[in-house]
């Protein structure tokens, strides 16, 4: 399921690719260290058979260690293809955090391990310089055949006063820096999240992480039903009417 989709992971990522992005260093995970982060759900211990949870090995938190020193301050933790999402712990510094959180139960990383194990495809972890990102300041970038096709607020049940009083200099900016980013993709079809945030009265633009272009993948404002709705532009709420309505179409969400 992921793996069909592994030129999305960070390690994949072109190298001119990455300088768009957080900072990021990445650690190829050993066999062992794999199977003691997918142990922390009961769903992979049964799966491979294990009586008990491998303990992670030195080497892992050599590594991290490393690692750790490349950054002059916190980070996060996610793979390759996949991030703990609502299980993130932020803000991390320590070798112990890294491994509280590679500790955390999450089916989703589980999923994606046991993917990587069934195709023979190498797990990488990766530490990601921590940002502060506002929830108004996240989109996701729909791209087909090397074109932007549609781009929404990724966090589309919300309304956000900002992002409408600041919607043109924002849209402008998401263009400039699309712009700057198609042309270093090594997909042609592709759905890319980025942050925009603002400090000091400047906005600034990251690449957040890669996503295949499927129906799996969230559409936000716009829809998959019936070929797509994507029509080039950038969806906003404009209202906290706009957000209700969105609301009203997702109840599953509610």
């Amino acid at each position: 399921m992921y793996t069909e989709h592994k030129q999305t992971f960070i390690e994949n990522w072109p190298e001119a690719l990455l300088t768009l992005s957080f900072q990021s260093e990445g650690i190829e995970l050993r066999e062992r260290d794999v199977f003691a982060i997918g142990a922390c759900t009961h769903e992979f211990m049964d799966a491979k058979k294990l009586l008990e949870r491998p303990a992670f090995s030195e080497q892992l938190r050599d590594d991290i260690e490393y690692a750790l020193s490349r950054f002059t301050g916190p980070v996060f933790v996610r793979f390759g293809g996949v991030s703990y999402h609502e299980g993130s712990i932020q803000n991390i510094n320590n070798v112990d955090a890294v491994v509280k959180q590679l500790s955390v139960p999450s089916h989703r990383v589980a999923s994606y391990l046991w993917d990587c194990i069934q195709s023979s495809t190498p797990v990488w972890l990766f530490l990601r310089a921590w940002q502060d990102i506002p929830r108004w300041g996240e989109f996701r970038c729909f791209i087909e055949n090397g074109s932007v096709v549609g781009v929404s607020q990724y966090h589309c049940l919300e309304y956000f006063s900002f992002l409408l009083k600041n919607a043109d200099e924002i849209r402008q900016l998401i263009i400039g820096f699309l712009q700057r980013l198609i042309p270093l993709l090594h997909i042609e079809n592709v759905v890319a999240d980025i942050a925009v945030t603002y400090q000091d009265g400047n906005f600034n633009a990251f690449l957040i992480e890669l996503n295949p272009f499927i129906q799996r993948t969230d559409a936000c404002l716009f829809s998959w039903s019936n070929g797509g709705d994507f029509n080039g532009r950038i969806r906003i709420n404009r209202s906290q009417t706009d957000a209700l309505r969105e609301k009203s179409k997702r109840p599953y969400l509610l």
